[in-house]
């Protein structure tokens, strides 16, 4: 427990980057768990094989088209994805750009 209050001490002039990380981690984790179940709603609502074909499916809504569900759900995932890589890694705004860091001799 001593170490953990010692690690604690170091990390408090870095409060706002440390909680800025931790609500990056939160809503990175998030999107993890709202893809998964828009691919769900896509195979439940999207897609009829069998004598379902036409027969409302329990929690979809009415007249759903597969396909334009599908193109929606792809869409979707892609802006997810881009705004999960986002969360997972900020530090890149906030280092200084490569061209300053970089002094070629």
């Amino acid at each position: 427990m001593d170490t953990l209050l010692r690690i604690v001490t170091y990390l408090r002039p870095y409060t706002v980057t440390t909680s800025a990380a931790y609500i990056f981690l939160l809503g990175a984790t998030a999107i993890d768990l709202i893809t998964p179940n828009l691919i769900k709603y896509v195979i439940d609502c999207g897609i009829r094989v069998g004598p379902a074909i036409g027969a409302q499916r329990a929690g979809c809504p009415i007249g759903v088209d597969g396909a334009a569900l599908a193109w929606h759900a792809v869409v979707w995932i892609g802006v997810l994805t881009l705004l999960r890589n986002r969360l997972r890694h900020p530090q890149r705004d906030l280092r200084a750009p490569p061209a300053t860091v970089l002094q070629l001799a």
